[in-house]
């Protein structure tokens, strides 16, 4: 499929026209192999064109050299209009399925609002893929959205539901559309729609609910130009987090940027370049970090040099609050049901907080939360609702007042039960090139000895580890995936011992010890697999963990794409893009369900260079509709000649252009509205939506 005609030509398919050889990309005189006049008719295209020419993309330097500028002179014309209506001409000469739309009294950079319906309409039918678009998007105050859904006839039935971007479902009633329809539906919602709300409109198969498992979804935001902070800037933050989004009149303002700005109470910029803007939710970070107390300002305005207040349309404004002091008070001992622990909340801050205890799998051991009060500082005590045994480990969360959510703590203390305690986690098997362990030392033997340390050995007392672990005072527990310096055979034992700090091993001055006999059974397998196998730069890849085993004792799957031994993602499958080519390191943990490891394995992902107009153009390569476009190129231009034909040279020229485009705000502003956007809108709703990148 193809969608253009933007400066009125078109990809002729001939050699040769007036005596002028056609090269690509005016025809296909050069391509490598034997040009497939059937396969290329087989490409269903939609070319359209504004009668008002703006600028002609044949004159710049950046798009053609003089041999192929005088080439379309020579078989077209010096008139995008007139050369637009020969290759229409020499289409349907061809009897090639295309379809030409020139549209009256519009600019060739302002044809999205008419050229999009029509697209949709020209490939929806051919598409065969279910399909969603938002036919408008909604006014604050709006209690439901009218879409358009899209269901082959040999798919299934589907329902459509809404969801806020943090998940919720905003769903009154969920509509069901059957195979072979083609409708447009009103989704009513639970409650209005505010400044600043973004939704997903998500196709799902038949009475499932998670958005998470969306077959198809369309993204957007309430039609409003909106600033928030969205999370609370704190004194020491080095970056804020914000929400933006600008109204179509405001997109619509004569071409002008608008510029996301955060100041201080002086007016004086605290981010180094202001974000053009139509929509943002990200981190920005900050020239100098923050102290409780300080006013700042977000703030959308009118583009100019600085911060005018004179050019702000929305602000919001908030005050840096100081960090709470948190700390456990006093090591817990095995058998206590609570744990006690100091807590100093700012008076600045709006909210209290809360104290809750977890295990280190997430589960929840909070029988009693202690909740303080802003400008109150206390010793108090955190109800568990099981006493503790030796070699328990837990964490100490400090969480926004009424939060549960272990992973939106705003600090966390971890502790352990007051033993000396040494375990394996999960049982060794042969082969295994790891084990799992879990430690804790009293602080009575600590009181002993300066330091201790952890040894694996075998049944010779030989070391099985490169080097001992220390354990300090100041951290008297420890777990994970160790290393060993060979592989286990099944039927021998080996110890896991904590002793103090010696030379070697002591067996006769252990503090804690644990022995075990290797099974003979194999033992847990970390693997996974990724596509594509080379990605681009800035290209997402997919990661699937499901080969590892067994499955039903894994709990979690986490990864580290970035090789800083940070986990990054969790789940079965996972999906990254890399922003450097070359070779990275990707690490696989697979847990169980008390969060200790089971195994792990790292493969190494080649990554090329990759694609620029649109980045360009958006401002940066994760914008939704750069990927979007590049899951259409990795679903439908790769893989065929023609589309293939079409990514060379498209890697070959764009960067030149990129860097024109990246140059001026107003080139960004018309590229985005009039090539990216519709562009994206209509891969969008053909099923491009960058889920299958």
């Amino acid at each position: 499929m193809a969608a253009g005609g933007f400066s009125g030509t078109a990809l002729l398919p001939e050699t040769e026209a007036n005596d002028t050889t056609l090269n690509y990309p005016i025809g296909v005189a050069d391509v490598d192999e034997p040009f497939d006049q059937t396969a290329f008719a087989d490409v269903d295209q939609f070319l359209y064109t504004g009668d008002e020419s703006e600028m002609d993309l044949v004159d710049s330097d950046l798009v053609w050299n003089e041999e192929q500028r005088q080439d379309v002179t020579d078989v077209y014309s010096n008139d995008p209009l007139a050369r637009f209506e020969h290759s229409e001409a020499v289409y349907e000469e061809a009897g090639l399925e295309a379809q030409f739309k020139q549209y009256d009294d519009t600019s060739q950079f302002e044809t999205q609002s008419d050229a999009v319906p029509d697209i949709l309409s020209h490939f929806r039918p051919h598409a065969g893929v279910t399909g969603i678009d938002i036919r408008e998007r909604p006014d604050p105050g709006a209690e439901s959205i009218e879409v358009e859904v899209v269901v082959p006839s040999d798919g299934d039935p589907v329902d459509v539901r809404a969801f806020h971007w943090d998940g919720t479902d905003l769903t009154d009633q969920a509509i069901t559309v059957q195979p072979g329809e083609t409708v447009v539906e009103t989704v009513e919602l639970v409650e209005p729609l505010e400044a600043g709300d973004g939704l997903d409109i998500a196709l799902l198969e038949e009475g499932v609910t998670d958005p998470d498992e969306a077959l198809r979804s369309a993204g957007e935001t309430v039609n409003a130009t909106h600033v928030d902070f969205t999370r609370q800037p704190t004194d020491d933050d080095d970056f804020v987090e914000v929400i933006a989004t600008v109204s179509d009149d405001h997109r619509d303002t004569d071409g002008e940027d608008l510029e996301l700005r955060i100041v201080d109470a002086d007016g004086v910029d605290l981010i180094d370049v202001p974000e053009y803007v139509t929509i943002w939710g990200d981190r920005l970070p900050l020239t100098e970090e923050l102290t409780e107390g300080d006013e700042i300002t977000a703030a959308i305005q009118e583009a100019a040099d600085e911060y005018d207040e004179e050019k702000v349309l929305v602000s919001e404004q908030t005050t840096v609050f100081g960090h709470p002091e948190f700390d456990v008070a006093e090591r817990p001992s095995v058998g206590s049901e609570s744990i006690e622990v100091n807590i100093d909340v700012p008076a600045t801050r709006d909210d209290g907080v809360d104290v809750r205890a977890f295990r280190p799998d997430g589960s929840d051991l909070t029988a009693d939360v202690l909740t303080v009060d802003p400008g109150k500082n206390v010793q108090d005590r955190v109800g568990l609702t099981d006493g503790l045994e030796a070699g328990d480990i837990l964490e100490i969360a400090l969480l926004e007042e009424g939060d549960e959510d272990r992973d939106k703590a705003l600090q966390r203390e971890p502790t352990s039960a007051d033993a000396s305690y040494a375990t394996f986690t999960q049982q060794p098997s042969d082969s295994d090139e790891y084990v799992s362990i879990s430690v804790t030392v009293s602080d009575e033997d600590f009181a002993d000895h300066d330091e201790v340390e952890v040894r694996v050995v075998d049944e010779a007392d030989d070391e099985l580890i490169e080097e001992p672990i220390l354990l300090p005072p100041e951290i008297p527990f420890g777990y994970g995936l160790i290393e060993l310096t060979r592989d286990l055979t099944e039927g021998e034992e080996i110890t896991l011992a904590v002793q103090p700090q010696a030379g070697e091993y002591k067996p006769g001055e252990t503090l804690a010890s644990d022995t075990v006999t290797v099974a003979d059974d194999a033992g847990p397998t970390a693997s996974f697999t990724f596509s594509p196998e080379s990605p681009d730069v800035e290209t997402e890849v997919t990661f699937d963990a499901s080969a590892s085993e067994p499955a039903e004792k894994i709990e979690e799957y986490m990864w580290d794409f970035t090789d800083d031994d940070r986990i990054d993602a969790t789940g079965t499958e996972a999906t990254h893009t890399f922003s450097d080519p070359g070779d990275h390191e990707v690490t696989l943990y697979i847990m169980d369900d008390t969060d200790m490891p089971l195994a792990v394995t790292t493969e190494t992902v080649n990554v090329r260079e990759g694609c620029f107009i649109a980045t360009a153009a958006c401002g940066t390569p994760d914008h939704d509709q750069v990927e979007t476009l590049r899951a259409f190129r990795d679903s439908s231009l790769k893989g065929n000649t023609i589309g293939e034909l079409f990514v060379r040279l498209y890697y070959g020229t764009s960067p030149p252009v990129a860097d024109w485009i990246a140059q001026s705000p107003r080139r960004r502003s018309i590229v985005r509205s009039t090539v990216v956007r519709p562009a994206a809108r209509v891969a969008s709703a053909l099923g491009f939506d960058g889920s299958d990148a």
